[in-house]
């Protein structure tokens, strides 16, 4: 399925879109979704050459695996291998998008790294000028937030704020990681505990967009709500093998401003993978894990709350603040792949054919998004931004063991 080994694949743009009708945005979502972001967005060359096929069967079985064991064995009956490759195959075009914006398979093998390093560095390591933290995070604030989450008198004796990442990251929110000593009524021993609180934008199109999509309202809710009944769910079937798929929350508001205060994953070991590189075939197989039980443990949900279908249904590609927002961006990269496409041995031909995608590329994302919604057999919560950044990995002996999703603005069923 990797795009750059197969002319063939070049026969996608062979369409004609048709204009979208409407800003709908989709209700209903298929897994494809998430495994086309996340593999065209975060995976090496070397998955794509060698692993791909057995990484999705390795999904697969575990999502049909869940799935009975919820006892959904008609939609695990119905949502084979092959249709998911169909779904996949179908939104390819969606795909070339993730892959190219990603800087890691534009030019040719021989110098794909150096690309790819130099792109994903300077997305990474802008130096913009940051804001101060609010003056709202604060002591009063964090009791607040504890002694209602934790129902236990607190007292906070002193406390850090800082940046959560480096400068360049979190496009859509401002995250801080605050360090807090505090102690609990009955006992004055200080304890350390850190927190992961999100808040708002100060200004620019980011701002503006997610506050049009009421974002932070989305990831709120589901980090607050729909999450901790997933996991639920989940520990019921693993057991002792159960791990969380994302932090905890431990309180969402809109007042002094809207934020979101969370689990630090750090301390219990996880982290960010290697900057500039893309993940290798372990990660992207533990991924994928995690992908099966997200999705296998949210479509039993919507049979238990189809509410969730309408209450939770942005999609970048169907949603027209984002499409609008995403526009410029793609008319750009579809131009440099056909630049690049023009300096590769046996690849020229298809250069013209990127340079029309550039054109219509977001009216094809958004017919084959919706068609994908209204025929798949198996509706599912989609993580929706399921590059590497928005995930963090626990590593045992210098292996990944383990990852936690982050960054939840975007998920939709």
């Amino acid at each position: 399925m990797r795009l750059g080994t197969s002319p063939e694949a070049g026969c996608l743009l062979a369409y004609t879109a048709t204009p979208r009708i409407s800003p709908r945005c989709s209700s209903v979502t298929s897994p494809a979704s998430d495994l086309l972001y996340f593999l065209y967005s975060s995976a090496s060359e070397d998955v794509h050459r060698h692993h791909v096929e057995d990484l999705l069967r390795e999904y697969h079985n575990t999502l049909v695996g869940l799935l009975r064991r919820l006892g959904m064995e008609q939609q695990a009956e119905a949502y084979t291998f092959e249709e998911l490759k169909k779904e996949m195959d179908y939104c390819l075009v969606i795909g070339v998008y993730y892959w190219i914006t990603s800087g890691f398979g534009l030019t040719s093998e021989e110098h794909g790294a150096q690309y790819g390093s130099e792109t994903i560095n300077n997305m990474e390591l802008s130096t913009d000028t940051r804001v101060p933290p609010p003056s709202w995070l604060n002591h009063d604030f964090i009791e607040s937030v504890l002694k209602k989450a934790e129902r236990k008198e607190i007292t906070v004796d002193s406390m850090n704020v800082e940046y959560a990442n480096a400068e360049g990251l979190g496009y859509g929110s401002l995250k801080f990681r605050l360090t807090v000593f505090l102690s609990y009524e009955g006992n004055e021993k200080i304890q350390k505990k850190t927190l992961i609180v999100k808040t708002v934008l100060e200004s620019g199109q980011l701002k503006d967009l997610t506050e049009k999509c009421d974002v932070f309202k989305v990831e709120a809710e589901m980090l607050f709500d729909v999450m901790p009944k997933i996991h639920e769910q989940l520990a019921v079937l693993e057991g002792e093998e159960f791990r969380p798929l994302g932090a905890s929350c431990y309180q969402w508001g809109r007042e002094p401003a809207t934020y979101i205060v969370l689990e630090d994953l750090s301390p219990t070991g996880f982290r960010l993978a290697q900057a500039g590189q893309p993940l290798d075939l372990k990660p992207c197989a533990v991924t994928l894990r995690a992908y099966a039980r997200l999705h296998a443990a949210s479509a039993y949900l919507l049979t238990k709350q189809p509410r969730y279908k309408e209450k939770f249904c942005v999609h970048m590609f169907t949603e027209e603040n984002f499409l609008q927002h995403l526009a410029p961006g793609a008319k750009i990269s579809f131009k440099a792949l056909a630049n690049e496409l023009d300096k590769c041995s046996g690849y020229e031909q298809y250069s013209e054919r990127y340079r029309v995608l550039a054109e219509c590329f977001l009216d094809v994302a958004y017919e084959r998004m919706e068609q994908i919604k209204t025929q798949t057999n198996l509706s599912v919560l989609t993580h929706g931004d399921c590059w590497k950044n928005n995930m963090m990995f626990k590593y045992v002996n210098g292996e990944v063991s383990e990852v936690c999703l982050v960054d939840f603005q975007v998920m939709s069923f």
